[in-house]
């Protein structure tokens, strides 16, 4: 998360978004754990796991880099 937060920080102004997404979890442990980190990049909440069943994530933490056209790049 550290190394998110900064390069979210250095790249928010060059048109390169930094979204996380947390699964399963309830809105007030997700902003404990951002207040507590620090972070400044939109957390996002997938209650059901829709999101992560969409992109096929079998293990968490996973990293994707999405493309401006929503594609999945790499």
């Amino acid at each position: 998360m550290p190394y998110l937060e900064s390069a979210y920080k250095d790249y928010k102004d060059k048109g390169i978004e930094i979204l996380a997404v947390d699964v399963g979890e309830p809105r007030i442990l997700v902003d404990q754990f951002v207040s507590k980190k620090g972070l400044s990049f939109p957390v996002l909440l997938d209650w059901k796991g829709d999101t992560a069943d969409l992109y096929k994530v079998q293990t968490l933490p996973i990293t994707f880099l999405i493309n401006e056209k929503g594609e999945i790049d790499g």
